[in-house]
């Protein structure tokens, strides 16, 4: 016997099984040892008594009703289910009704060697009482209950006994013999009693101790009120017939001999009978009689077709109409050659990816299968489904042949299905040789599952624009040709973002009032697809001569799984101006203590070939020189210089504190560029600026 180690609600209930070795015997079934029994397909009115280690025909039940009155009798007596079977004519004061049924059967009976002193019916031959309502009457005299103590000592143990008294109990008149003999049918003590002008009912049982009866006593309170008593009787008796059915045999691949030996309960010698069937069952799980009426020893079975029933079942119908005490299996057994027999084998193969999954991660199972018998397997089915465990809803669903499978050989099952659209609990289950494809001797170690979870991909993605490289300010100015670099990061690793399909761009051109989408096949788009687990995509935007204006540009991007980088679209407002135009350079910060940057404004579409920024004293003395190489990248647009100077000469020598001039040359081509005008030009005279240098 087995079980998990967990609470019984839980499964953790204990599974037994036992088994026979016969050595140098063929194989079978069996079932012998009594607790074997014990997990028989079905039980029609044939119990197991554990403790005694015995079969027993199972209970019946029956409700009786009795009541009675003082000083009344019209429709009063013995009554079942409702039914009125005992109505008392009136009859002599101080005398009390009796009616007997039968231990097992619950039926109302008469005893063969005791006459019912009354009975209802204009006629009564002896002994039909199934005709008749016959029901013994008593008094309390000395002969009355002699006749009584009679009866009860007659009947068998266990008989019930219904009792009413008729108009008066007359308690006070009772002898200690009839006392004696109702407290043997299980009534309590009388004492304390109301005496006379009482009712009294009871539902007992030869052999039941005192106490153990249904009874109920009741007086007349006064002239106007009767004394009403009442009991409802559960009572238990036992069938006559049963049967058991094994639980199914097989599967063989040929039947051979079925041996059956029971012996009888001697309560009542020869009274008891059992016989065996033999059924046969198909592939589709339908029963045939085969044999029937055996009694017992050895009945050869090899006529039956072990490809038509492949297996067998057998029937015990059980009998005793007598004293009801079942016969009992000694054993019955069925040989037969096996059928293969294979089990999922972890100790070979098992690999099992993890439990808990990111959205878009693949469930990945490597589990092998092993024929663990003597005999060829055909090529092994398996089945292989993922099911979310929240709706029951089959997700995945593959059913595939494998190879044949000679004794100890193993087929491997390699699954990996990704997660994409998961979230929750799921379970991947594995059935090799599903619904017994083909015979095999047992399915229960066919079948895993294995229960995983998967988390759900809700973060979003990081989404970035820039212009020629660098981020803008809002209404900054860009050149006519720009690169936007539109790029989205998204931290699941596993659902890459492989198409545009998860960008959205729009442009709102000068003048225009609403957006144009700008077609991901367009010339002026390279999409760029997340090729590793840093799953980073992008697209290159390269519009070609803008017209001067304002512009804004709409952008958004969503992830594999529908997730948005933000609620709303990343906009941005820049401008377009194709003439070649530079403003002032202004120094930042000025003044400065330890070093400063130029900041200043390109217009147009090329970056002049030719800058140079002079830096002298009030005096006029250049102590600096700065060519464009110095300043580092320049761009169309805001530019703030990659070069800091950090108030040294040409040598490297620091400047003393104050005020110095710059000047600063822009040519391309051989030209000035054109002058743009900024607030800051009421700094310069003559296009001469100053630095303060403030250590």
């Amino acid at each position: 016997r087995g079980r998990l180690n967990l609470p019984t609600n839980q499964g953790g209930y204990w599974e037994e099984r036992s088994f026979i070795y016969i050595k140098d015997g063929q194989t079978g079934w069996s079932q012998s040892h009594h607790p074997q029994f014990y997990p028989s397909s079905e039980n029609n009115r044939i119990i197991f008594n554990k403790e005694k280690r015995t079969f027993e025909f199972g209970n019946t039940e029956r409700f009786v009703w009795v009541d009675t009155r003082v000083n009344a009798h019209a429709r009063l007596g013995v009554k079942f289910a409702g039914f009125l079977s005992q109505d008392v004519n009136p009859g002599a004061g101080g005398s009390f009704v009796a009616v007997l049924l039968d231990r097992n059967t619950l039926d109302q009976f008469l005893h063969p060697n005791h006459y019912p002193k009354c009975w209802r019916g204009a006629t009564w031959p002896p002994f039909q009482a199934a005709q008749h309502n016959a029901y013994y009457c008593f008094g309390n005299n000395p002969t009355d209950i002699a006749d009584f103590a009679n009866l009860v000592n007659d009947i068998p143990e266990g008989t019930y006994v219904a009792l009413f008294s008729r108009y008066d109990a007359q308690m006070s008149n009772w002898s200690p013999q009839l006392k004696q003999i109702l407290n043997s049918l299980g009534a309590n003590s009388f004492e304390g009693y109301p005496k006379n002008q009482a009712a009294f009912v009871m539902v007992g049982k030869k052999g039941a101790s005192p106490g153990s009866a249904f009874e109920n006593i009741s007086h007349l309170v006064d002239s106007s009120t009767f004394g009403y008593a009442a009991v409802e009787a559960k009572i238990f008796g036992k069938y006559d017939q049963g049967t058991l059915s094994s639980e199914l045999i097989g599967p063989a691949e040929k039947w051979g001999t079925a041996f059956f030996d029971w012996r009888p309960t001697d309560e009542i010698p020869n009274t008891d009978a059992l016989t065996f069937s033999v059924y046969g069952i198909d592939s589709n799980q339908t029963s045939f009689l085969l044999l029937q009426n055996v009694t017992a020893g050895s009945i050869d079975l090899s006529s039956i077709n072990a490809n038509t029933y492949p297996f067998l079942q057998l029937k015990a119908s059980f009998k005793d109409l007598i004293d009801r005490s079942a016969p009992q299996i000694r054993h019955w057994l069925v040989s037969f050659d096996e059928r293969p027999e294979g089990t999922v084998n972890t100790s070979i193969d098992y690999v099992f990816h993890k439990d808990t999954l990111q959205e878009g991660d693949s469930f990945r199972l490597n589990i092998a299968f092993q024929n663990i018998s003597e005999k060829n397997m055909d090529s092994v089915l398996y089945h292989f489904q993922i099911v979310n465990l929240s709706n029951q809803n089959i997700e995945f669903s593959e059913t595939k042949k494998g190879l044949p499978l000679s004794p100890t050989d193993a087929t491997y099952l390699n699954k990996q299905y990704p997660t994409t659209g998961f979230s929750g609990r799921y379970a991947a289950n594995v059935f090799f040789n599903p619904d017994m494809a083909q015979p095999e001797v047992s399915l229960t170690n066919n079948y895993v599952s294995i229960p995983f979870f998967v988390l759900n991909d809700y973060l979003n993605p990081l989404l970035d624009v820039t212009f020629d490289g660098r981020h803008i300010m809002n209404g900054e100015i860009v050149s006519p040709n720009p690169m936007i670099l539109i790029t989205s990061k998204d931290e699941n690793r596993f659902l890459l973002q492989k198409d545009t399909s998860g960008f959205e761009v729009l442009l709102r051109r000068p003048g225009m009032q609403s957006f144009e989408i700008i077609d991901m096949t367009s010339e002026f788009i390279t999409f760029k697809p997340a090729l590793d687990a840093n799953n980073v995509a992008s697209i290159e935007y390269r519009p070609i001569d803008l017209p001067d204006g304002k512009y804004t540009i709409r952008v958004q991007a969503k992830d594999m799984s529908g997730n948005q980088a933000g609620k709303e679209a990343f906009s941005i407002d820049f401008q377009v101006i194709n003439e070649s135009t530079i403003t002032n350079f202004y120094p930042y910060p000025n003044p400065f203590s330890t070093q400063m940057r130029f900041v200043f404004t390109l217009t147009g579409t090329e970056v002049p070939d030719d800058i140079r920024i002079k830096i002298m004293t009030i005096s006029g003395r250049v102590v600096r020189e700065i060519s464009k190489e110095e300043l580092g990248a320049i761009r169309i647009g805001n530019n703030i210089s990659d070069f800091a100077w950090d108030g040294t000469d040409q040598f490297g020598d620091r400047l003393a504190n104050g005020v110095y001039l710059y000047q600063v040359v822009v040519r391309n081509n051989g030209e000035d560029m054109k002058h743009r005008e900024s607030a800051g030009d009421n700094s310069f005279v003559k296009d001469v600026g100053k630095i303060y240098i403030l250590r």
